[in-house]
């Protein structure tokens, strides 16, 4: 199935005149735990309730990560649960400036942090047209010239009102299909970016940590009286600098 794959992406590229790989990018969808809720605690031993902080309430958020074959990085698209930009991260959370220079964009789905067809659509907007329209202008080609992102094979892409919609907003858009079951081999966000792109955040998280713990051990002699800002408002500032500085690594 992965040989049909590239078999017929030749054939697109030779019939189509494409001549440069920027006409052809990938992009992905990663969950994003702000805050890993564990099955562990201290506790005395021998008690029969044990209460876990935290352990009722999964948060996440979702990262669109994208990548064309000649190498250039995508914005992100980061997706929380809401039902208004409320939901997002404040405007002064640190290196939102940045995120914004860098064209990342912010979206809400009111049913879960996944994507729906709305958040895909913007995404498909303000990332993916944009970055090809760009690239026909700077290589001269027509600004009909066919461009092809390759996606899995999730409900949300393979959806009719999601393939309809590309196929009468951006006509020369062509949508390709990882096989099912082929992820972790033929998608290359998956095998290559999506792994040291969490990595980074789990580092930038566990030095928010770090630094909130070592602040309240230099200004608070009660060592047991520390607690950490687990409020969810909090973790959503936080996100965007570890978006970022994930961006850039």
């Amino acid at each position: 199935q992965i040989f049909e794959l590239f078999l017929r992406l030749a054939l697109w590229v030779r019939d189509t005149g494409v001549r440069h790989p920027s006409l052809i990018i990938n992009f992905d969808q990663t969950q994003v735990v702000m805050s890993d809720n564990s099955a562990h605690t201290f506790d005395v031993e021998g008690v029969k309730q044990v209460g876990i902080i935290g352990k009722e309430e999964k948060r996440a958020f979702t990262a669109v990560v994208g990548v064309s074959a000649s190498g250039d990085v995508l914005p992100t698209q980061i997706i929380f649960k809401g039902g208004s930009d409320r939901s997002l991260p404040s405007l002064n959370a640190p290196r939102r400036d940045e995120a914004s220079k860098l064209g990342f964009l912010y979206s809400w789905n009111p049913a879960t942090y996944w994507s729906d067809l709305a958040s895909m659509e913007g995404y498909f907007e303000k990332i993916i047209v944009r970055y090809f329209t760009h690239q026909k202008e700077t290589l001269g080609y027509p600004e009909d010239q066919e461009c092809t992102a390759l996606l899995d094979c999730w409900s949300v892409h393979r959806g009719k009102a999601f393939r309809r919609l590309v196929r009468i907003r951006w006509p020369w858009l062509r949508l390709r299909y990882i096989p099912g079951g082929t992820t972790g081999l033929a998608q290359p966000c998956d095998v290559g970016i999506q792994r040291p792109y969490k990595l980074s955040i789990k580092k930038s998280q566990l030095q928010d940590t770090v630094n909130e713990a070592v602040t309240h051990l230099e200004t608070n002699e009660d060592a047991s009286s520390l607690k950490l800002d687990t409020r969810i408002g909090t973790l959503r500032d936080r996100s965007v600098a570890w978006a970022v500085k994930a961006y850039h690594e």
